[in-house]
């Protein structure tokens, strides 16, 4: 794959933590931010990695705009990030509590 851009997703979401048993009842249900990166099945252009092992690179724009609009069809994700593989960010999608999608350039 030669002359392709690299791209990673960043992917934020939120998740509901069970309260803790304690002396006097239980500590209340608390919301959990988290992020991670996303990771493809396909084999990536770097070298000496194991066969199909996968990564977290996603080959070209274009994988990497489908792989974030899969991400934003999970119940628990309301934003994405696409970035180059220096970790600068690209375009940037957001998941509104009506569950529209808005994104935007996030380059300078």
């Amino acid at each position: 794959m030669a002359n392709v851009t690299p791209y990673t997703l960043v992917i934020a979401g939120s998740s509901w933590r069970a309260g803790k048993a304690r002396k006097n009842g239980f500590t209340p249900i608390t919301r959990v931010r988290s992020a991670w990166q996303g990771w493809t099945a396909d084999q990536s252009a770097e070298a000496g990695r194991l066969a199909g092992s996968g990564s977290f690179v996603f080959n070209g724009g274009l994988r990497a705009v489908q792989a974030a609009r899969a991400a934003l069809r999970q119940a628990n994700v309301d934003q994405v990030q696409i970035r180059t593989n220096q970790s600068r960010t690209i375009l940037v999608y957001n998941k509104r509590a009506n569950g529209t999608i808005t994104f935007y350039d996030a380059r300078d």
